[in-house]
């Protein structure tokens, strides 16, 4: 029986692949770095498991949320929902188109935060989010602009 594959833009912890690998129960690697157009990245949710704001993104004109492409089989996501609290009402699975460096379009899946306000992040949360940036090689400027963002502690 063939599995489907489909892509997976992750831009907030997920980009951690040691999380990531947790999640899926394998190991997996970033097959594309890629952003969306007009779009931010937030913290909409506060989470008592990270200590703060948990990632999603919102619009915002001519800014690129950047983050990475993978592949996984429409099994993962299964995995990924759990991880999300879909069931829970915590963040939903959405499709997007998102862009690659030469502006070749891709759709993928994503998710999205229910919003309850705005939060800080924890920390910890952001140098999960930064040091998935890094192993994913986003670009640099923005791995910069991650560093900057408030955190809670």
């Amino acid at each position: 029986m063939e599995t489907k594959t489909l892509k997976y833009f992750a831009y907030g912890s997920n980009l951690c692949l040691t999380q990531l690998n947790e999640r899926l129960r394998k190991e997996i690697s970033p097959f594309k770095v890629v952003f969306m157009k007009d779009r931010e990245l937030f913290f909409p949710r506060k989470s008592k498991t990270q200590g703060g704001g948990v990632a999603s993104f919102r619009e915002s004109e001519n800014k690129r949320l950047w983050g990475a492409l993978f592949e996984v089989l429409e099994s993962d996501l299964e995995e990924l929902d759990k991880a999300e609290g879909v069931k829970r009402g915590c963040y939903k699975r959405k499709n997007v188109v998102v862009y690659d460096k030469c502006e070749k379009e891709h759709d993928a899946i994503t998710y999205e935060a229910i919003i309850e306000g705005e939060f800080p992040p924890s920390k910890g949360y952001m140098k999960k989010i930064i040091c998935g940036a890094n192993q994913c090689e986003l670009p640099p400027c923005y791995i910069t602009y991650l560093e900057t963002i408030k955190t809670e502690d």
